[in-house]
């Protein structure tokens, strides 16, 4: 919840250290450096297996970085292999705000940066973004009918959520968005 709603970069990096460990145990021992170049490296082989080659990880978290990039093909190309593979993300991407609660039980309060969910629910999920380099950066997928999203890729935006709110108001306005009931 708090990578995918909040965008925080710690979470990321837990995920990632994790996945690591998990896909190979005998690194329990090795420095974290050494777990999160073992996820980029299998982020890199998830990559290639998508065939996406105009994408390029080298950190967990898209940190600027000259070698780490991607393109709004790839990333819409990566959104749709997560709606069909795993759109339990798209459902914590949709939280608003929420609490979680760590294993001694102090609770923490996430509110999701995505400001557009409150103004348009047929939003189906999306992931923000943004460094120097890039700039603002917004993913969403938007359902015009139930199963179908829209992919929509902002990036390099100096103001991704008119950006994004201009594009949703459009697709409003020029289709009709069926209701999942």
């Amino acid at each position: 919840k708090l990578m995918v709603a909040e965008s925080d970069n710690d979470a990321a990096y837990a995920a990632a250290d994790v996945t690591a460990l998990k896909a190979d145990p005998a690194l329990r021992a090795a420095p974290f450096e050494t777990r999160i170049h073992r996820f980029v490296f299998l982020m890199n082989q998830r990559r290639d297996a998508l065939g996406l080659k105009n994408t390029q990880f080298t950190n967990p978290i898209g940190r600027d970085a000259p070698e780490n990039y991607s393109t709004a093909e790839d990333l819409a190309r990566i959104a749709g292999e997560i709606f069909a593979k795993a759109p339990k993300i798209w459902d914590v991407s949709r939280i608003i705000e929420g609490e979680i609660y760590s294993q001694s039980g102090r609770n923490y309060h996430f509110e999701n940066t995505n400001i557009l969910l409150k103004e348009f629910p047929a939003l189906f999920g999306s992931k923000t973004g943004f460094t120097d380099e890039a700039g603002g950066a917004l993913l969403m997928l938007y359902e015009l009918a139930p199963e179908d999203p829209i992919v929509v890729v902002i990036l390099k935006s100096k103001a991704r959520f008119d950006d994004g709110r201009a594009i949703l108001r459009w697709l409003d306005a020029s289709f009709k968005v069926l209701s999942r009931q």
